[in-house]
């Protein structure tokens, strides 16, 4: 998967900018939230690949089954990624969740809602499309809020939200991606 998360960094889209931090904060229990063509799929395998864990990919899209198929790292449910009914089907607690969905302010919401508890202590969530789409940033911003945990807003490439459950005990200024951010 290295290979083709490396073409990946190398071809225009629409989000490989932030390919690098897909990579690089994949390990643990990973779950993408809308899988599409696969591009930030194979940065969340090489990162897996490398740092160790096991990715979940949901989409609506049946198609979507295909872009890794085979992975030993992988798996792919065909599903709503609102539906409560996928929680047992995922590992958990989630290390990092990146949502990619339907771009729509209740959506994003909804799934903040769903899997936000789930996020392990000092485990991400990005959220793309926060500058092309209002309504996931206010979500993003919201949840981060209401939780009192770090956000930050990465451009270019539509750009992205990172929120950070600080470690139990720790201040969000000192989680480790708000060191990185300084």
């Amino acid at each position: 998967m290295l290979a083709r998360y490396q073409q990946h960094l190398a071809t225009p889209s629409d989000i490989q900018h932030h390919l690098p931090l897909l990579f690089s904060l994949a390990r643990g229990n990973v779950l993408e939230l809308g899988t599409r063509s696969g591009v930030s799929t194979a940065a969340l395998l090489a990162g897996v690949e490398r740092h160790g864990g096991f990715v979940w990919s949901v989409d609506i899209d049946w198609q979507c089954a295909q872009v890794a198929k085979g992975h030993d790292q992988w798996k792919f449910l065909y599903a709503d990624s609102r539906s409560a009914e996928l929680v047992p089907q995922v590992g958990t607690p989630i290390d990092l969740l990146l949502i990619d969905t339907e771009h729509q302010y209740e959506v994003a919401q909804s799934e903040l809602a769903l899997w936000g508890d789930y996020i392990s202590p000092g485990g991400t969530i990005l959220m793309h499309d926060t500058e092309t789409f209002p309504g996931v940033r206010r979500a993003a911003q919201e949840f981060a809020d209401a939780h009192g945990w770090p956000i930050t807003f990465v451009l270019p490439c539509h750009g992205m939200a990172v929120i950070t459950r600080p470690m139990e005990g720790v201040s969000a200024e000192g989680s480790s991606w708000a060191m990185e951010a300084k």
